[in-house]
């Protein structure tokens, strides 16, 4: 009689525990909302960190990254940094195959971050309809690489926008006109109409039959090629201190200095 009443007691006590806290699956279900939410405000923290080192432009890694190292790079050093005013990051504990800091997890969220920046782009050239494309090459050690930026208005203000930055395996005025294309595609722009077309005067580009120009215009009949005023006043700024003597001593100076070391 005794054992029957105990056990009555103890199920009785399951069940307000249950009626208070809910069942085993409902505990699970809370304890697993509750981890994402938290999951969820570590990743925000993240991100903010990765969108403000990069409307900076700061460096997001150094050269050693070790847990011993002194500095250990701008991204590490901000997270170190919130760990002493956010509660959440000072007590939150990462599993270990989920930490997003690692420099594989801060290149994915970076891409993240450009496609929205890309995507909102994307969304005021839709109302405009027309953009004008730029570009221009630059060597990067071993590598040739292409800026392509677009131009367009928004509201009744002229924009310019830097819409993609790709390696170009070959120099030459097709490839670079087809990596334009390809570009323009890839971002989803290719339904808009191109009036113009801006590079610099070197023959590769600025060429009107084989130059980029040319090869372009074959797909984009409006886009009209026009000399970069930039590129113009650069090369005023050159031929003009080439005829100062002083300048061109100065200049002299620096690039021995420069040679040297």
């Amino acid at each position: 009689m005794a054992r029957t009443h105990k056990d009555s007691v103890v199920a009785w006590k399951r069940y307000q525990a249950t009626s208070r806290q809910g069942d085993v699956a409902q505990m699970i279900a809370s304890a697993n909302a509750s981890e994402i939410a938290e999951r969820r405000e570590y990743l925000r923290r993240i991100v903010a960190v990765t969108s403000m080192l990069g409307r900076q432009g700061i460096p997001f890694r150094g050269n050693k990254e070790g847990e011993d190292e002194p500095n250990r790079g701008n991204f590490l050093a901000f997270m170190e940094l919130l760990k002493e005013f956010d509660p959440l990051i000072k007590k939150y504990k990462p599993p270990s195959n989920a930490t997003y800091i690692s420099p594989t997890s801060q290149n994915e969220i970076i891409d993240c971050c450009a496609q929205e920046v890309t995507n909102v782009i994307v969304s005021e050239m839709t109302k405009s309809k027309i953009y004008a494309i730029m570009a221009d090459e630059a060597r990067d050690a071993l590598s040739e690489q292409l800026a392509v930026c677009v131009r367009y208005v928004s509201e009744g203000e002229v924009k310019e926008r830097f819409l993609a930055f790709t390696e170009i395996k070959s120099s030459d005025a097709r490839s670079i006109a087809n990596e334009l294309r390809q570009q323009i595609q890839k971002n989803g722009v290719a339904e808009f109409k191109c009036v113009a077309q801006a590079y610099d005067g070197a023959a590769v580009m600025s060429g009107s039959t084989g130059g980029v120009q040319a090869y372009f215009r074959k797909f984009h009949p409006e886009a009209i090629y026009v000399h970069r005023y930039a590129h113009e006043l650069n090369l005023v700024l050159y031929h003009t201190c080439r005829a100062v003597s002083e300048a061109v001593e100065l200049f002299s100076l620096l690039e021995g200095v420069y040679s040297f070391f």
